[in-house]
């Protein structure tokens, strides 16, 4: 949880002499360019509340820090991932509720999966010790939805996810049974999967 510096010599202190919930610590607020009423604001100070024990109104706090921690939120009060900027995508008590589903989800984040799992087994032999750009696949599809379809969308991509490189496994093992992740692909295994296409694997997954 972001955490903000209590300072009794900070600027605001040493200007208003007032804390923060009072009428001038307020009045102060709205003059630094701080919408008292919007719910950026108002989570960040429970925040704020919450990092002090639960007890308001008998600190100073720097109008400028409360500026920079409204930033972590969106206009409707949402906290932003600190990877994408984007809504809809923490896990807290209540994501975790919604997020095991499955939903409908972008047929071209599936395609763009789909080939870059293809695209990354071949090239390492199946290995998972690699850098991988499935994040910023996930981050293309999630900008694609509204922030409360985000959490699901992740979680029916990935199912998809492991079924292709349960798929891919499959072929390697079947061409070679002593085949290992990492160890090289034989060359039947390795055209198979060239050959293989979404729909191959998508046809026997029920969802």
């Amino acid at each position: 949880m972001p955490l903000i510096v209590r300072d009794l010599n900070n600027m605001f202190a040493q200007i208003s002499g007032m804390p923060i919930n009072s009428r001038g610590g307020q009045n102060m607020l709205k003059k630094a360019g701080i919408d008292t009423n919007s719910a950026q604001y108002k989570r960040a100070m429970s925040d704020i509340y919450a990092s002090m024990g639960g007890i308001a109104g008998f600190a100073y706090t720097d109008p400028q820090s409360i500026k920079n921690l409204m930033q972590s939120y969106d206009s409707d009060g949402n906290e932003l991932d600190a990877y994408g900027g984007l809504a809809g995508l923490v896990v807290n008590e209540k994501g975790a509720s919604v997020r095991n589903r499955i939903i409908s989800i972008p047929e071209s984040s599936k395609d763009e999966m789909f080939e870059l799992t293809k695209k990354e087994f071949l090239k390492y032999n199946g290995s998972s010790k690699y850098e991988t750009g499935r994040t910023d696949v996930y981050y293309n599809m999630y900008r694609k939805l509204d922030k409360k379809d985000r959490l699901p969308a992740g979680y029916t991509l990935q199912v998809h996810e492991d079924a292709y490189l349960k798929k891919m496994i499959s072929i390697a093992k079947d061409a070679d049974p002593n085949w290992q992740a990492g160890f090289r692909l034989s060359d039947e295994a390795r055209n198979a999967i060239k050959n293989l296409t979404r729909e191959d694997v998508e046809k026997n997954l029920n969802l």
